[in-house]
């Protein structure tokens, strides 16, 4: 049932469609947030519309309601870094790298709990299915090791792994877990059920790590190589793709299968096309270390620090605008379900709010042929084939496309889920919570 549950969220996350208009975005800078000292890194619930904020230099967390803007504080350990969230559970996992411990925040309190792991904790990730959170526990050219923090007692364990490890990846679907070795130019691929451990070699210098659930391939930034290591996660072969200079992040659109790897040192974003490795890169004109993917959409936001701005690329061509006077933008997030970018301002100590909500340029539903008219269509659950039936007399030729798609229990959900002005055929199954589309 949970896996149903995440695949219906991740589903409704990543396809926020208009049936009847055509998205334009206009970016556009809303708010602007004070934190604490130096915000650092930040994550979404979108579940609860809330964002936070590790600030730092300030042993706080930053709590945005993206409702209204307002802010909490919640005191955490020293040095905060990074955090993850288990949206299911509605709690928020924050790593302290200088006291050694991570600060469990419930998200309907602010309440929080401390649970000690190991030395110089550097990375985290969720397994939201299992209810398992790992901690990469970094312990500098010294042998490291991940605490598995049961999230239901926050009882821990210990798996010693390598060499100064840093980032933490997780494939909820096959209950895998990838810890970058930056000491070995390694992954760890830990095994969720027996923590047994395979190392799998990458480039040098792993330092970012992301998975794509759907397709079961890992891509790891390899900073000190320049390259991207992808990972095919059946069987932990490996291919590499070339990229620019010093990788140092990476986001995913899983619904187009792009890659979008920020090349700190070479000014440029590389987009990886996941089904056949090849690459593109976009000038940046400036450092670019952070990327952040809006699924809804297929905007990808790259802050410039030392140009005060933000790259806007739009996923479907490449083409960039610019958002400017974005003091210092560091960390970067996006909140798919209201079409909201956070931008972390490190050395003003505030977060800019963007709104990427489309404007609607209204078209006709049910317009199968793209033409801007409606088609007369029909859903028959049980045709004479035996499973559900689709009709459609498109107006732009007045002929009759008809086809078997789906089985008499389904539910019909046609829209443009593609974007090209076409309405996609695509049906929901009661009985799983998945959910079928066919690309026009």
């Amino acid at each position: 049932m949970k896996r149903n549950l995440l695949f219906t969220l991740a589903f409704l996350l990543s396809t926020l469609i208009f049936v009847a208009g055509k998205m334009v975005i206009a970016d556009t800078v809303i708010a602007t947030v004070a934190t604490g000292s130096l915000p650092a890194n930040m994550v979404v619930n979108p579940v609860t519309n809330k964002i936070y904020v590790a600030n730092q230099n300030g042993a706080t967390v930053t709590v945005i309601n993206g409702a209204d803007n307002s802010a909490a504080t919640v005191a955490v350990g020293s040095t905060p870094r990074r955090m993850a969230v288990n949206q299911i559970t509605n709690k928020v996992y924050v790593v302290n790298q200088d006291s050694n411990t991570i600060t469990v925040i419930d998200g309907s309190s602010n309440a929080t709990t401390t649970v000690s792991v190991g030395s110089q904790p550097a990375g985290i990730g969720v397994n939201t299915v299992t209810n398992k959170i790992y901690v990469a526990n970094a312990a500098f050219n010294t042998p490291s090791n991940v605490t598995v923090i049961d999230g239901a007692s926050n009882t821990t364990s210990t798996i010693l792994v390598g060499r100064t490890i840093n980032v933490v990846a997780v494939n909820e679907n096959t209950n895998k877990i990838y810890i970058g070795t930056r000491g070995d130019n390694n992954v760890a691929v830990i095994d969720g059920v027996t923590n047994a451990i395979t190392f799998v070699p990458v480039g040098s210098n792993p330092s970012a790590i992301s998975v794509n659930r759907e397709t079961n391939e890992v891509y790891v930034a390899n900073q000190g190589s320049g390259n991207v290591t992808v990972i095919d996660g059946s069987d932990n072969s490996t291919s590499t793709v070339a990229v620019g200079t010093t990788p140092a992040a990476i986001a995913m659109n899983t619904i187009t299968n792009k890659i979008y790897g920020a090349n700190f040192g070479s000014s440029s974003v590389t987009v990886i096309n996941g089904a056949d490795n090849t690459t593109t890169t976009i000038a940046t004109g400036a450092d670019s270390g952070n990327v952040a993917v809006n699924t809804a959409t297929n905007k990808i936001y790259v802050p410039i620090g030392s140009g005060n701005n933000v790259l806007i690329i739009d996923g479907t061509n490449n083409s960039t605008t610019t958002i400017p006077n974005v003091p210092g933008p560091g960390a970067v997030a996006a909140n798919p379900m209201t079409n909201k970018i956070y931008v972390a301002n490190g050395g003003l100590n505030t977060v800019t709010v963007i709104d990427g909500s489309p404007t609607i340029s209204r078209r006709a539903p049910f317009d199968f042929d793209g033409d801007r008219k409606t088609d007369v269509s029909i859903f028959r659950p049980l045709g004479a084939s035996g499973g559900a039936e689709w009709w459609i007399l498109k107006s732009g030729n007045s002929q009759v496309a008809a086809l078997q798609f789906g089985v008499s229990t389904d539910k019909p959900v046609p829209a443009d889920f593609t974007g090209d002005g076409k309405t996609d055929i695509a049906f929901r199954r009661p009985s799983d919570g998945q959910w079928f589309v066919l690309k026009s």
